[in-house]
């Protein structure tokens, strides 16, 4: 008798294909830049062509230079991707892999905190924002758990509710 997977908590595996194909664009990406490299602000480019949500691009390029002041690599950015895909399969497991560093299954308001800050200061509806310094880690306080709990409702409820 065979049984079937059907539990998939990271995910459905996405094909090898699909997965070669995004790395492939970002590669044409990384060719593009001066010395093959990326800062931070050509992380918009890296996330569209891998199929990231732009959002990311923070946490992404955290991960990819180890926190260092340094721009990264299309070999960082290579053995992240193939080290994430192998686990992460969907947006959820994802989203979680980034933040986290590949190191939990879960997020923290230390994970969460770069991205915010970074959405804060480049989205176009939170310009307010962000003269008033002394509000920054008031709103990444009011914002983190907001996003705990989605991430709780879609990859951990929604599942189970279907």
């Amino acid at each position: 008798m065979i049984f079937h997977r059907f539990h998939f908590p990271q995910g459905v595996p996405v094909s090898t294909v699909e997965n070669d194909a995004a790395l492939r664009r970002v590669c044409k990406v990384f060719r593009e830049l001066p010395d093959e490299q990326c800062s931070l602000a050509d992380m918009p480019r890296v996330c569209e062509a891998a199929n990231l949500p732009l959002y990311w691009k923070h946490p992404i390029f955290m991960s990819l230079t180890k926190g260092e002041p340094r721009r990264a690599s299309l070999i960082d950015f290579t053995a992240w991707w193939r080290a994430m895909t192998s686990i992460a399969h969907d947006e959820a497991a994802r989203f979680i892999y980034t933040l986290s560093g590949g190191s939990r299954s879960f997020v923290t308001r230390e994970d969460l905190y770069g991205m915010v800050m970074d959405i804060m200061h480049t989205h176009p509806g939170l310009e307010f924002c962000r003269e008033a310094v002394d509000f920054h880690d008031k709103y990444c306080d009011v914002v983190s758990p907001q996003i705990n709990r989605k991430i709780c409702f879609y990859y951990i409820i929604m599942p189970i509710v279907t």
